[in-house]
């Protein structure tokens, strides 16, 4: 048995409209206008923001995005984009001279740009473009090497 819920009643919805383009705008959720509210009241009345509220927000949403993912709150870093973090992933990994990273060639700058910068400390970064429109499992496995740790889909811990 599947159980669908609608959410239709969790967003403030424009009449005879869709909005799909969501990639960093849409409908916020009514819950989510709430906190924007909430928090804006804090900034105009700095006295209503308690250490206890100012704390609380973030411990929240680690709390939140672990049980998401499965993961231990202290493992999740919040940040202000996708880029930071990849940014972060990127930078805080440990490279030794001669380890490859495999990237797709054209890929949305900020997912190449982190990269780019390891070349400076001997790491190869290599980009590689697919024959179709997708990247095929075969044209990534060819790209492969003993020396690859970061690839497109995954991080190899090691080279293992």
């Amino acid at each position: 048995m599947s159980v669908t819920k609608s959410y239709a009643n969790d967003f403030s919805l424009i009449q005879n409209h869709v909005w799909l383009n969501v990639a960093s705008e849409g409908p916020l959720p009514k819950m989510a206008q709430r906190a924007l509210q909430e928090a804006v009241q804090w900034k105009n009345s700095p006295h209503l923001l308690t250490i206890a509220k100012f704390q609380q927000v973030p411990y929240e949403l680690k709390q939140s995005i672990a049980t998401l993912l499965h993961v231990e709150p202290q493992d999740v870093i919040l940040g202000n984009s996708a880029t930071y973090g990849l940014h972060l992933l990127a930078h805080g990994l440990s490279f030794q001279r001669g380890d490859e990273i495999i990237l797709l060639q054209n890929d949305f700058p900020t997912d190449i740009l982190p990269w780019l910068s390891l070349q400076a400390k001997g790491v190869a970064v290599h980009q590689i473009k697919a024959a179709q429109q997708v990247l095929s499992v075969q044209e990534l496995q060819k790209a492969i090497t003993s020396r690859t740790i970061v690839t497109v889909d995954r991080i190899q811990p090691n080279g293992q």
